[in-house]
């Protein structure tokens, strides 16, 4: 209980915060002011004990149906808010590419791989990540923009890549499926 009113607190204060907008090569069709998102539900991602990341999932208006916010094509943002010293921009993209490996046939995968390149060169491919930075996806329509505390690492232009990085959090087969719960507000 103490834990989702301090993700609360955490999410009113971040509710409606803009990131910085800078020109990316490759960004242009997705750059632009962002429609205004509510925050859809926060949670904690942990593996063996500890806490890697707090994330929080952003949408035009709250839905708890995984299914129908994947085939939406509306704006999303996923929020990482690193939680854990030392983790690298290398095992977040490698937890990525589990998670998409899982939640895409087998020709999806093999046409995402240039993708997953290009966010693993965004996260600076091992550089360690320190408590508090911030990576956010941001989802616009026809792809998503990456920013990490604030500044643009890049975009992926492509209509399907999309919604197959949020099936790493809201998939068949979640990173955390208790972490996929909070993001859909729904309650333990």
């Amino acid at each position: 209980m103490r834990m989702r009113v301090a993700l609360g607190c955490l999410a009113w204060t971040l509710c409606g915060t803009v990131q910085a907008q800078t020109q990316v090569p490759g960004c242009a069709g997705l750059d632009g002011p962002a429609p205004p998102l509510v925050i859809n539900g926060a949670g904690v991602s942990s593996k063996a004990f500890v806490d890697l990341y707090a994330a929080e999932l952003y949408l035009p208006a709250k839905q708890t149906d995984a299914a129908s916010i994947l085939a939406s094509a509306g704006d999303k943002s996923l929020v990482m808010r690193i939680r854990f010293f030392g983790l690298s921009g290398a095992l977040i993209a490698e937890r990525l590419r589990a998670g998409l490996r899982a939640n895409t046939s087998a020709d999806e995968f093999r046409q995402a791989q240039p993708h997953i390149a290009a966010i693993d060169a965004m996260l600076g491919s091992g550089t360690p990540l320190v408590r508090g930075d911030v990576l956010r996806f941001d989802w616009r329509a026809g792809g998503v923009r990456f920013t990490v505390n604030g500044v643009v690492r890049g975009c992926i232009e492509d209509a399907a890549f999309p919604a197959q990085l949020l099936r790493v959090w809201l998939g068949s087969e979640p990173v955390n499926p208790a972490l996929k719960q909070r993001l859909l507000g729904i309650p333990d």
